[in-house]
């Protein structure tokens, strides 16, 4: 009877505490080269994993390598039947686990890789997917080491311990399995084997793949291609998540006052976001010289949306064209957008508004003690040049 695979993962920060580093540090996306230190080889030791089983023959160990090309790097396995190791010095004979002696700081990486030789039972170099049908032993753990080329910086995400030992030989007649003296067809089946096993996690893991909340990020500019996001690459990780889990609501919304606002409030992260369009003002009923000021403010045409936005939130001209172009795809096709952002100061006849980027009484009296200096005013009329200094953002129309 065949018997149920198992694995053990390396991959979360409770991993990588039980295990031990020289020259290298670890976050949540693995473990990777220190960069403070200024050596170029840098060891892992992991924990141990424990089979719960004798004499246990373990199948394969995988690794999940980032710019790792070219990258040399050395893995020894090793594999005991006891989980405790003696550890002798000048004064007395210890005997503590084989765990307690990995993450024993006292004792140098040298010392412990040393002190660890006996147990090893294979070595590979350069390898990210690699067979263990030669290992056995209940306890099992490993060592990397791994050397840092100039301008290359080798990253570990994840490591996967596949067991027990299986192989596809056992499906064919007896014959072939003992005669196969030299493992020749056990190791050229093992080829298809874990191509296979690959294609079948990868498809036990397309639901997470589409949830939005645990894809991984780059599986994220995929997804936003399905719901129509255009340029997702402006987005953060997190207000991309946001905005795909969201989408179906959004794309009932999209092109009224209510979708605009939603989109560009999620994107700025701010709900201070204002749109003005014409039938707001249109209503009522004004003058002559006030009619021609909210032309001139927010446009004659019926069909322009004018949207204002505070100069916090948007401090820099490529944040400027970058929420342009969020807003180019979430108007409706015949609409023009008039994107303005206002600044803390009062221009006469222009976008100038009290409480929002005005406020009265805000500046204190001058006086003369050093601190003080002239605030930005301007009274009455203003040349054209301090005119379009201060209204660099404004008038920009997509």
């Amino acid at each position: 009877m065949k018997r149920q695979k198992n694995y053990f993962v390396i991959n979360k920060c409770m991993d990588y505490e039980k295990s031990a580093f020289e020259n290298m540090e670890y976050d949540r996306n693995g473990f990777h080269f220190a960069r403070s230190s200024v050596r170029r080889r840098g060891v892992f030791l992991s924990r141990v994993f424990d089979s719960r089983e004798k004499e246990m023959e373990w199948h394969r160990l995988v690794l999940d390598v980032k710019e790792g090309d070219g990258s040399p790097y050395k893995i020894q396995i090793y594999a005991s039947e006891e989980p405790r190791i003696k550890w002798e010095n000048e004064l007395e004979e210890t005997e503590l686990s084989i765990q307690e002696f990995i993450v024993w700081k006292e004792v140098s990486m040298e010392d412990k890789l040393e002190r660890l030789k006996p147990f090893c039972q294979l070595e590979v170099t350069g390898k990210a997917d690699l067979l263990l049908h030669e290992v056995k032993g209940r306890y099992l753990w490993f060592s990397i080491e791994a050397y840092q080329l100039q301008g290359r910086n080798i990253e570990f995400r994840e490591i996967t311990a596949y067991f027990p030992k299986q192989s596809w030989i056992s499906y064919l007649p007896e014959i072939y399995e003992s005669s196969d003296k030299e493992h020749f067809l056990e190791r050229y089946l093992s080829i298809f084997q874990s191509i296979y096993d690959d294609m079948n996690a990868r498809i036990k893991q397309v639901p997470y793949l589409l949830d939005v909340k645990t894809t991984d990020p780059e599986y994220l500019d995929y997804l936003s291609q399905w719901v129509g996001v255009v340029n997702s690459q402006m987005w953060t990780e997190q207000k991309k998540r946001i905005l795909l889990s969201k989408a179906a609501h959004l794309f009932k919304i999209r092109g009224t006052r209510q979708g605009i606002l939603e989109v560009i409030q999620l994107y700025l992260e701010t709900e201070e976001v204002f749109l003005v369009e014409k039938y707001k003002w249109e209503r009522r009923n004004l003058s002559v010289e006030k009619r021609q000021l909210y032309e001139s403010l927010y446009g004659q045409s019926s069909y322009t949306i004018t949207i204002l936005v505070k100069e916090d939130n948007v401090p820099s001209k490529k944040e400027y064209q970058s929420l342009l172009q969020v807003l180019y795809h979430v108007i409706p096709a015949q609409a023009d957008v008039k994107l303005v952002v206002l600044k803390p100061y009062i221009f006469l006849d222009r976008h100038s508004y009290l409480g929002v980027n005005s406020t009265l009484g805000s500046y204190q009296p001058a006086s003369l003690d050093g601190k003080s200096v002239l605030s930005f005013s301007l009274i009455g009329g203003e040349n054209q040049k301090e005119r379009s200094k201060h209204e660099k953002y404004e008038n920009v129309s997509v």
